[in-house]
């Protein structure tokens, strides 16, 4: 999430962006406070960069029960690329991962310790840093910011 956070003020930083954070622990079932207050403040924001696709899915839930217009008033990204936003028909803009990469990593570097261990071949207490390429993947649900 660290990294996730750091890219994105990598990019937006020198675009000028001005950037806000509103924290949603675990997205709750049915709405969510936070996201509502920041939907309805006098400094609405023109987009939501989300941690996951289930807290993009609530504030694109909150954002049509105040009227606003997906990619037109808000543009809302994700980050999973999760198949269920297109079983409830969102074209939602996100960040895909290779999650078979992943676990293809995850599972080398555990046959890895598993070997060095029952080997006498101890390695570190900390895996090898791993980091794997992840795509943008452009949607309906961003647009180019509204006119001020």
């Amino acid at each position: 999430a660290s990294e996730r956070l750091a890219g994105w003020m990598d990019e937006l930083g020198p675009a000028g962006a001005e950037v806000a954070f509103v924290f949603q622990e675990h997205p709750p079932d049915h709405g969510s406070p936070a996201i509502r207050r920041v939907l309805t403040s006098a400094e609405r924001p023109t987009a939501m960069l989300c941690y996951s696709d289930a807290i993009a899915l609530l504030v694109v839930r909150e954002a049509a029960a105040l009227g606003l217009r997906l990619s037109e008033d808000l543009s809302v990204v994700g980050f999973d690329s999760s198949p269920l936003m297109q079983h409830l028909g969102i074209a939602l803009t996100t960040v895909h991962q290779d999650i078979a990469g992943k676990g293809r990593v995850a599972a080398a570097t555990l046959i890895d310790a598993v070997e060095a261990s029952r080997s006498g071949n101890h390695r570190p207490d900390r895996p090898p840093h791993v980091v794997l390429p992840a795509e943008l993947v452009v949607r309906a649900s961003t647009g180019p910011p509204p006119p001020l």
